[in-house]
């Protein structure tokens, strides 16, 4: 079984399932303001807090896998 390096990062593939989802403005607000913060890092990818909250709202909106 390989490990596989956990990267912080909204990919495209995230970016569309939250697309896709009835997001309140909050939630909407808060993941473009991680997409800005993680377009602007020095390592492309947010915080492990914004990570956090991001897996949280993955969960809420019906993804079972939260760690892609």
């Amino acid at each position: 079984m390989k490990c596989q390096k956990m990267t912080k990062r909204i990919n495209s593939q995230l970016k569309r399932f939250f697309d896709e989802k009835p997001l309140t403005d909050w939630e909407k607000n808060f993941i473009i303001g991680c997409i800005k913060f993680q377009n602007n890092s020095n390592y492309s990818q947010v915080t492990s807090r914004q990570w956090n909250k991001i897996m949280e709202l993955k969960k809420k909106y019906g993804e079972s896998n939260a760690s892609t």
